[in-house]
């Protein structure tokens, strides 16, 4: 098994969780876009849960790595059950058209 050092994975950690955020503030123009980066940013923490915990040898990490997946999960499937929902309501999903939902 090869060792890696632990600055260059939580480097590699922070610039995929960096890439999510940017995606959602300058490239997410639908709501799957959206979606996707979002589930980025999820999987990344419950990754670096997972290399933290192990690290330490500690196993809490890995159950808490389990515990954001099944947020995410859950977040996924309520938010493409709102994109059903927006879409047979609208005809769209692009995110500058959902100000027809406001109040």
């Amino acid at each position: 098994m090869i060792a890696l050092n632990l600055n260059l994975i939580l480097i590699f950690f922070a610039l995929i969780f960096f890439i999510g955020i940017l995606g959602i503030i300058l490239f997410s123009r639908n709501f799957i876009q959206f979606l996707v980066y979002m589930e980025l940013i999820y999987l990344n923490i419950s990754f670096l849960f997972v290399v933290i915990s192990s690290y330490v040898l500690n196993s809490i990490g890995e159950l808490f790595s389990f515990f954001i997946l099944s947020i995410a999960a859950a977040e996924a499937a309520i938010g493409f059950a709102l994109i059903v929902l927006i879409l047979n309501k609208a005809g769209t999903i692009l995110l500058k058209d959902f100000h027809h939902f406001q109040g």
